[in-house]
């Protein structure tokens, strides 16, 4: 509701000055919150056409006009904004990524490769335009040299949590689960504090399914436990690992049996007022192994 709050602001007003303003702050609120709404912004846009002045928040706001033009394929709208930052500053990766994105939205992604190898060759340390490339080759099914590209960016932006984590999911889809873990253990460095991470690192090793990723799976899961113990995902993935390790004459059976308990009762006390019990029920029962007596 605020969003459309602010935007009757700037079509009621009257005052030019004061449309002026609202419609910047505006398109400020939009670019502050990540929102792509082009039905909300090309209405604003002979406000911007009729306005002179020269500040990066008029900027900002003709970028997000473009976006908005793209969207919606509004070709000629989209080259005046192009048009409009090329002539105030020049062949910049910014504008390059427009171009590029345009392309993206027409489906012709050979052209937005172009663009951004060649803005990538002026501007290499540029992160928007490595992430675009990798979008691209997402696109094209084209998870290897998805991973390559990636993997050569985190080398020089190590501490980018978002692209670690998009690296551990290309992993995944192309079924590295050794990758994928590596992946996984620099966002539990990155970002210690969230728990979700040691899930994932947990996941990953139970998929390897080694004796010693067991091992390591069950550690895991037994951590994310004692700090989240109401989520129903690692109770769960506690129950699989302990059966995994149940099939391996080294495990120690008693810890087994006990981690199996331990996860099987917290499940059902979570649903014990549920009409999901008997699912839980029969989840435990699918889990449990003729090595476990519960």
């Amino acid at each position: 509701m605020e969003i459309l709050s602010r935007f009757r602001k700037c079509t009621l007003t009257t005052n030019t000055i004061e449309r002026i303003d609202r419609t910047l702050e505006f398109f400020s609120f939009l670019r502050f919150y990540s929102l792509r709404r082009p039905a909300l912004v090309l209405p604003l846009v002979p406000v911007l056409r009729d306005t002179q002045v020269d500040t990066i928040e008029y900027w900002q706001a003709v970028e997000l006009a473009a976006f908005a033009a793209a969207d919606v394929s509004n070709y000629s709208l989209f080259n005046w904004c192009c048009d409009k930052i090329k002539k105030r500053f020049g062949d910049n990766w910014r504008l390059n990524r427009l171009v590029g994105l345009f392309h993206e939205i027409r489906l012709d992604y050979k052209a937005a490769a172009a663009v951004y190898e060649r803005s990538l060759a002026k501007h290499p340390s540029c992160p928007e335009l490595y992430k675009r490339q990798v979008a691209i080759l997402k696109s094209l099914n084209a998870y290897e040299q998805a991973a390559v590209v990636l993997c050569d960016y985190l080398k020089t932006f190590m501490v980018d949590e978002e692209s670690w984590c998009e690296l551990v999911y290309i992993y995944l889809h192309l079924r590295k689960y050794e990758e994928a873990a590596f992946a996984a253990s620099e966002l539990i460095i990155l970002n210690p504090s969230n728990w979700f991470y040691f899930l994932l690192f947990a996941e990953i090793h139970y998929n390897i399914g080694s004796y010693e990723s067991l091992v390591t799976a069950r550690k895991y899961c037994c951590y994310v436990c004692k700090i989240q113990r109401s989520c129903p995902r690692v109770l769960y993935d506690l129950l699989l690992v302990c059966k995994a390790l149940a099939t391996f004459s080294q495990a120690s059976k008693n810890m087994n049996e006990r981690l199996y308990l331990f996860a099987s009762k917290h499940l059902r006390q979570l649903y014990k007022n549920s009409c999901f019990l008997f699912a839980v029920e029969e989840l435990v029962a699918c889990s449990s192994s003729k090595k476990f007596k519960h």
